[in-house]
């Protein structure tokens, strides 16, 4: 599915089967929140992150989002919120301005979801 221009839901969303089972979350939510990024921010990458990356996750849990991005994510929650069908809270991160630790955990347990023109 596209979002305009070459922004295409990664590979990974289409094919990876753990981006549907581990995180706990229903495909169309998960194409609704990417959608929603690329708009306002146009990213790199997209990574679900956290407990639904790993899969330990509750039903409550919130969803952890890690956006690879030039410059600072002026982003409110709000706008997910808003635009994004569920009762979950939303997490988001900068990947360029966490600390190196945080990065590392993320680059090595996220669920890449989007990715700037790969094609899906």
């Amino acid at each position: 599915m596209s979002w305009g221009k070459t922004y295409k839901i990664s590979s990974s969303l289409k094919k990876d089967e753990r981006v549907f089972r581990k995180p706990g979350l229903p495909g169309d939510l998960l194409e609704n929140i990417v959608r929603v990024i690329v708009r306002y921010l146009n990213p790199e990458r997209i990574i679900i992150s956290g407990s639904r990356a790993r899969g330990d996750y509750r039903k409550t849990s919130d969803i952890d989002i890690a956006i690879d991005c030039k410059g600072d994510i002026v982003f409110p929650g709000e706008i997910l919120d808003e635009e994004v069908s569920t009762l979950l809270k939303f997490n988001i991160v900068n990947l360029r301005k966490v600390n190196k630790r945080l990065r590392r955990e993320i680059l090595r347990e996220g669920i890449t979801v989007y990715e700037k023109g790969r094609a899906g």
